[in-house]
């Protein structure tokens, strides 16, 4: 691929590309990755490829906010810069009151400007799970989501707010399963009422931080 092309590659926009890439096969976009890897830094060489691949992954990818995000993590990444945290420069926390000790009068009122938020991201494939793994009984036919949905009913309950609001934060991989699980408490809330879904991004190849695929499926 000549220079052109790869000055012409690299001033397409994000929609262009997806567009493009779609018609590609393994070879031509191993071709165009290593045309874009071609006299500029990995940040500027790769960055056009991620970002047409956020923007064709739909809406948990394809937001302002989800792919600026991204953007800052992977310039980070490309740049070498380390992101450990020295034990040398952290300090001891101070020390934290007992609540056993602490005099804590009871305001129910307060419920009524708060959220409970749980999060539910992660699916169990580590335990050869491949739903969420909240969803693994944990106290009888009780599953985490059984335990965190009656914990909450009991709050309402205890303290008769029964407009006290839930949500949980899903990944695109848990929320069906979660939604389903959830429908038999009702007093819950159902679709944007009881969740939002946590951005999506791609995944870097660790070699040589190319995308591991070029489209999102």
């Amino acid at each position: 691929m000549g220079a052109g092309a790869t000055t012409a590659i690299q001033g397409a926009s994000a929609e262009e590309l997806a567009k493009a890439a779609g018609d590609l096969s393994p070879e031509q976009i191993a071709k165009l990755t290593a045309a874009l890897s071609a006299g500029s830094g990995p940040f500027e060489k790769l960055w056009p490829l991620y970002e047409a691949k956020m923007k064709a992954g739909g809406k948990e990818s394809e937001s302002d906010a989800a792919i600026k995000a991204f953007q800052y993590n992977f310039k980070v990444l490309a740049s070498g810069a380390s992101t450990m945290m020295p034990e040398s420069t952290l300090e001891a926390v101070a020390p934290l009151p007992e609540l056993e000790k602490l005099d804590i009068t009871p305001k129910p009122e307060l419920l009524d400007a708060t959220v409970v938020l749980k999060l539910n991201g992660g699916l169990g494939t580590g335990m050869g799970l491949d739903k969420a793994k909240s969803l693994l009984p944990v106290s009888g036919d009780n599953t985490f989501l059984d335990l965190i949905a009656k914990q909450v009913e009991w709050m309402k309950a205890e303290f008769n707010k029964p407009n006290m609001n839930f949500m949980v934060m899903n990944s695109f991989s848990t929320s069906e399963d979660t939604k389903a699980a959830f429908a038999k408490y009702p007093g819950l809330g159902t679709g944007s009422d009881l969740e939002f879904v946590q951005n999506k991004a791609p995944k870097v190849t660790a070699a040589d931080l190319s995308p591991a695929t070029l489209c999102l499926p």
